[in-house]
């Protein structure tokens, strides 16, 4: 009988996290890119072209359809590739180095590092990039690894996932040492974040070599973080080549659920618990997100909660964020502990030029709804060419 149990609960709850497997791979606002649409292509290069990085840790054919597989390359073998939209069209280029490939991008704005989670093919990182320089208004460069195949049932696709994760540790090592060189090399005035996203959070708790690096970021931002929440205070601490850390949470979050009943671990990304790292900043977006897993992209969310794209607007542009600068953020008793309020009793306005509180409120997201935001990615000649 107890056997019976213990199968119809794995039964029940593979169902929960095939569904959140499936709506993390597609989420709001997402459209399908195929791979004839993305090529490699020496093309007319324009300053108000919008233009994204990706450094993949991939294999890659220059003489196939997919040009990026779903298998992992050696060890430290990077591909530092410059995409730019061209007709509705990515037109990739293939550089040496990430220095060159960062020549590409505008000198005037920040830099936005991000690392993705499970469910992620080449197309969608292109896509997620689109969104996000649009979104906040950045120089986008993902670090990317093989999360996605379609062939695997979704358990055995999140295993191998784990797998990968950890294989490109030294990878991204690598990655962060060349942003910390390129930083000292072109002395700017923009500001350096990380966004590690869910499983991507694997990479920074493992990278034991980047402890006792000098300052590369203002901010680094762990959101919805799919890693062991138990002691997560020893090696967030070590941690030591940012200015600010910020740890995001949900406990309603579905796909962090779902990874629960196929690994029975808790994740930091659910509930965070004591002992706190002294050198990060919690926030707990439970009151305004539902079961939601990517806050700062989800358009549904954004809309519903413009204190979420205000919080995401500060973070993700290096700037500090406490109840202060963002008056919506209830402190808990903890030190640097706080949740997001559902209704808060503050004003505060978006801008892409500048992010502060004053009154009356601007009017929120409206104006991205669902729709609208893919309609203006693919069809509005100012939003493609990212000239915002």
């Amino acid at each position: 009988m107890l056997k019976q149990l213990a199968y119809l609960f794995f039964f029940i709850f593979s169902f929960i996290s095939e569904n959140a497997a499936k709506a993390q791979v597609k989420e709001p606002g997402n459209t399908y890119i195929p791979w004839e649409k993305i090529k490699i292509n020496d093309v007319e290069k324009n300053v108000a072209d919008t233009v994204v990085i990706i450094i993949t840790t991939r294999k890659f054919f220059s003489d196939k359809i997919q040009l990026f597989s779903k298998d992992q390359d050696a060890p430290c073998h990077l591909h530092y590739v410059v995409a730019r939209l061209k007709n509705k069209s990515w037109n990739l280029e293939i550089k040496n180095s990430f220095e060159e490939a960062a020549l590409e991008m505008p000198s005037n704005k920040d830099f936005l590092f991000y690392v993705h989670g499970d469910g992620k093919s080449f197309p969608d990182v292109l896509e997620g990039g689109l969104r996000m320089s649009i979104l906040y208004s950045v120089n986008f460069v993902a670090f990317d690894y093989p999360t996605k195949d379609e062939e695997l049932p979704f358990w055995r696709n999140f295993h191998t996932s784990i797998i990968n994760v950890n294989n490109a540790v030294t990878s991204f090592g690598k990655m962060i040492n060349e942003v910390k060189t390129y930083r000292a090399l072109h002395n700017t005035n923009g500001h350096y974040t990380l966004l590690l996203h869910s499983l991507g959070n694997v990479l920074i708790r493992n990278s034991k070599g980047l402890q006792d690096s000098s300052i590369v970021f203002e901010n680094i931002v762990m959101n919805a973080p799919a890693v062991k929440q138990r002691k997560h205070s020893q090696w967030v601490e070590d941690i030591s080549f940012q200015k600010n850390i910020y740890i995001i949470s949900n406990r309603r979050d579905i796909i962090l659920t779902g990874a629960y009943f196929l690994t029975f671990k808790s994740y930091l990304g659910k509930k965070h618990r004591k002992p706190l790292a002294e050198n990060a900043t919690y926030v707990r977006l439970d009151n305004v997100a539902g079961h939601k897993h990517s806050f700062f992209i989800d358009i549904e969310l954004l809309n519903l909660a413009p204190s979420v794209k205000h919080f995401y607007d500060q973070v993700l542009h290096g700037l500090p964020a406490d109840n202060e600068t963002c008056c919506y953020l209830k402190a808990k008793k903890c030190k640097n502990n706080y949740s997001m309020k559902k209704k808060p009793d503050c004003k505060f306005l978006i801008s892409n030029d500048k992010i502060f509180v004053t009154s009356p409120a601007a009017p929120a997201m409206t104006e991205l709804s669902l729709s609208n935001f893919i309609n203006q990615i693919f069809h509005s000649k100012k939003l493609r060419t990212g000239s915002n």
